[in-house]
């Protein structure tokens, strides 16, 4: 089953318009960093689905390098075609957002990434004021 759903992700991937990331990194029970990376993606018909694309683990540390190195790798093993790529969701933290050495920054600097628009997720802040 596991292969199924795969195999339909990577067809929806190649046959969608336009596609989104958004990505939050945590650590797990055994204290290994993972990287949770959500796909958004819009069709022809302007149909969208919205999918579990990966769960990475940050072998050494979450650093925007870090971060970025497991995203391009997986998606160069994966074929997905950088070209669809239309906006990045990532929560605030530095790694992610820093002007010159977050996840975002990385991409942007990247030739093979398109001018895509970057969104900050404001889920975090609202669990904080929601204490």
């Amino acid at each position: 089953m596991s292969d199924n759903l795969t195999d339909q992700l990577d067809r929806d991937l190649a046959e969608c318009k336009w596609f989104s990331i958004q990505c939050d990194e945590s650590i797990d029970s055994s204290s290994t960093a993972q990287l949770m990376v959500f796909v958004r993606m819009v069709f022809k018909d302007f149909s969208t689905k919205e999918e579990l694309l990966t769960l990475l683990p940050l072998k050494t540390t979450t650093r925007g390098v870090d971060i970025y190195n497991a995203v391009k790798e997986f998606f160069n093993i994966k074929n997905i075609p950088l070209q669809k790529l239309v906006s990045i969701t990532t929560d605030g933290a530095p790694a992610m957002t820093g002007r010159h050495v977050g996840f975002i920054a990385h991409c942007k600097s990247d030739p093979a990434f398109p001018k895509f628009v970057q969104y900050h997720c404001i889920i975090h802040q609202q669990a904080l004021c929601a204490k």
